[in-house]
């Protein structure tokens, strides 16, 4: 996205899924049939830590650097649940 005005690139986290959005450029737009670039990265549920999650774009060069830092051990959260046993399924 070289040479895109700031206001127009956007990255959002929704959900466990970082999404990048911006308008394409004279090259992307002579390769692809749309005029939006967009872009997103699934990340595994309950891994990374997505409110650290930074973006970083180098101007007039159009590289996004996006950094996402994993949870540490502790802040995984798992748990057992109580297993209760019924003579019939509702």
């Amino acid at each position: 996205m070289p040479g895109a005005p700031e206001e127009d690139i956007k990255v959002s986290v929704q959900h466990d899924t970082v999404v990048i959005e911006g308008p394409g450029d004279e090259i992307f737009l002579a390769l692809h049939p749309f005029e939006k670039y967009l872009c997103w990265v699934d990340l595994e549920y309950g891994i990374y830590n997505m409110s650290g999650i930074k973006a970083e774009m180098k101007r007039n060069l159009g590289v996004l650097k996006l950094t996402v830092p994993k949870l540490k051990q502790e802040e995984v959260r798992a748990f057992d649940l109580k297993v209760n046993f019924v003579d019939k399924l509702d």
